[in-house]
């Protein structure tokens, strides 16, 4: 997967709509940002005045990624001066404004109500990318974070996020804590979404994948309003078939799974979307969990679909492992939460197909689809392979 064909012409679309990003520091008072890891292909551009954010981004961005490593490249950047790091004039771009551009940082503050300074992040190349800003206060304190919609697909994202959060400001879930929305809306051209931070201590992070936390999973599904059907008389499979009826393969895939499945009917619930490792964590005394990331939310989805989208996470991107390879151990642990969600054992592999499919059509509805090919294919392969084992049918 490849970044777009010129990076900074996407970061400026971003940051100054109708204005430009250009190497170097600039005229005396421009806004100015470090680019890393390297100008010509960030991932993160960075104030320079957040001396921990471009501290934290010297670790993260440098070679190798264990936690160890990570801190390894931060206290090395601390020794070797990171004053010199933010002065440092390889890594440096400029704002270059327009008469008709627009500022990202303006209109944060405005909405804030005091001066900010923001550390910007992408990642990689993958279905929901979009930049995500930590949003500090001039004495680098964390106040708030925004997300930009900055296609179609990402904005309906984010669009999704915000109705979910306000849905749950006024109806919260037990047992489950999601970012206060402070304000959502279009700007020019953009959705953005800003959050007000959660009360999580980072420093005591570790590397070791959270539990799937089946209990808070079974306490979202039952908040809403369940639902029995088959597969194929469901709001859920109406949709999925809306976003994969242009995808190659899409007519196909969705018809043999269908029938695979069968008529038996299947519960449906809430659904957080992306409950990943790195989007939970439990508050200190463990009696609740902070939950990120809901811009995949609904109230109609089948249950067990978010524990088989943790577990794939945790053996694909933890793991290291070929999805054809998650495909059995995630079926298995399936075996062992379905029943603790009210859901019978033998729809495993039914909602591990269902789990493929929906990471399927993410990538194929993306503004990105074009540069996930691999992934793509690579699902595909697995959703085939999984329709043609000896098992009948799967439900």
């Amino acid at each position: 997967m490849s970044d777009p064909p010129d990076p900074l012409r996407w970061w400026a679309n971003v940051v100054i709509p109708g204005g430009s990003l250009a190497p170097g520091r600039g005229p005396a008072g421009a806004e100015r940002y470090l680019a890393f890891p390297r100008r010509e292909r960030p991932s993160h551009l960075i104030d320079p005045h957040l001396r921990g954010a471009v501290q934290d981004a010297v670790g993260r961005t440098g070679a190798g990624g264990s936690r160890a490593e990570r801190i390894a490249r931060q206290v090395a950047a601390a020794v070797a001066g990171i004053d010199r790091i933010r002065q440092n004039l390889p890594n440096s771009v400029h704002v270059v404004a327009a008469p008709d551009a627009v500022n990202l940082r303006a209109m944060l503050s405005e909405r804030l109500g005091r001066p900010v300074r923001l550390s910007i992040t992408a990642g990689p190349v993958r279905p929901n990318r979009k930049p995500v800003v930590r949003v500090f206060d001039p004495d680098e304190r964390l106040v708030a974070f925004a997300k930009v919609g900055w296609d179609a697909a990402t904005a309906a994202l984010i669009a999704t996020e915000a109705d979910a959060l306000g849905l749950l400001l006024s109806d919260p879930c037990p047992g489950i804590i999601a970012p206060e929305p402070i304000w959502s809306g279009d700007w020019h051209g953009h959705h953005v979404l800003l959050t007000r931070p959660l009360a999580v201590d980072h420093r005591v992070a570790t590397d070791r994948a959270p539990d799937v936390e089946v209990g808070s999973l079974r306490l979202l599904a039952e908040h809403f309003p369940q639902t029995s059907s088959p597969l194929a008389e469901s709001a859920y499979w109406q949709r999925l078939s809306r976003r994969l009826a242009d995808a190659p393969d899409g007519s196909s895939l969705l018809v043999a799974i269908a029938d695979a499945v069968g008529s038996d009917p299947m519960l449906f619930g809430a659904f957080h979307g992306d409950w990943s490792p790195w989007n939970l964590r439990r508050t200190p005394d463990r009696q609740q969990l902070f939950v990120w990331d809901w811009e995949r939310f609904a109230t109609d989805a089948p249950v067990g679909l978010d524990a088989a989208h943790h577990h794939m996470q945790v053996h694909r991107f933890l793991r290291k492992q070929t999805v054809a390879d998650a495909v059995e151990p995630v079926r298995a642990a399936l075996r062992t939460d379905l029943p603790r969600l009210g859901v019978d054992p033998e729809a495993a592999a039914a909602v591990v197909m269902l789990e493929l499919l929906e990471a399927l059509a993410r990538m194929t509805e993306s503004g990105l689809a074009g540069q996930l090919a691999a992934p793509r294919a690579e699902l595909v392969d697995a959703l085939r392979s999984e329709l043609a084992a000896p098992r009948g049918r799967v439900s």
